[in-house]
């Protein structure tokens, strides 16, 4: 817990922190209320990403492209913190994306393009619930759950140490690099409550 704490006030080392993406939280209150236990955190996140509902399927409209449901899954693991607010099946992941960027009371965002992942993948440690998103203009967008892994692994792509991830879409798996899951840098939001 201190470890997290110290890391957003800015402990932790030579990360980059900028006011706007990491704001301090000197009250720990709000990461006590809203943890798992790591370990049941990842069974269960390794359960429900082979749930056959998350499965990709083809259109009904159009066989060629697939259906996917990473709005679900993640509507799903927030409801195991208590917030119910991704459950509704017409809510997307532009929606989610947009809500916890809108949200500031509810999810700080913690990890971009420009930042590393270390808070990230500390909070997940602790059993914290973390969604990455990414919007898509033109089209639907893509979320995903870090997870409770340690350590991270060098993503190619992205130049810099990753954390883990469970991830439903086109493919599902647990335990992968969070690169695998998009194809540029998501933003990374750690449910604070409210």
């Amino acid at each position: 817990m201190n470890a997290i704490i110290n890391f957003i006030k800015g402990l932790g080392g030579n990360r980059p922190t900028a006011p706007s993406l990491i704001a301090p939280v000197d009250d720990p209150q709000p990461y006590s209320n809203h943890r798992l236990d790591p370990d049941y955190l990842r069974a269960n996140l390794q359960a429900a990403v082979i749930k056959p509902e998350y499965q990709p399927r083809p259109s009904p409209d159009n066989p060629a492209e697939l259906v996917t449901h990473c709005d679900g899954f993640v509507g799903e693991v927030a409801s195991w913190y208590g917030f119910n607010d991704f459950l509704p099946d017409e809510v997307m992941a532009n929606t989610i994306h947009k809500h916890m960027e809108n949200h500031p009371d509810q999810w700080r965002k913690v990890a971009g393009p420009a930042y590393d992942y270390g808070l990230a993948i500390e909070a997940a440690n602790q059993g914290c619930l973390l969604i990455a998103a990414q919007t898509n203009p033109n089209g639907h967008g893509h979320v995903a759950i870090i997870a409770p892994e340690p350590n991270g692994e060098k993503s190619g792509s992205w130049n810099k140490i990753v954390p883990f991830a469970a991830n439903v879409g086109k493919t599902c798996w647990y335990g992968k690099r969070l690169s695998n899951a998009f194809v540029q840098e998501p933003e990374t939001y750690l449910y604070i409550g409210s």
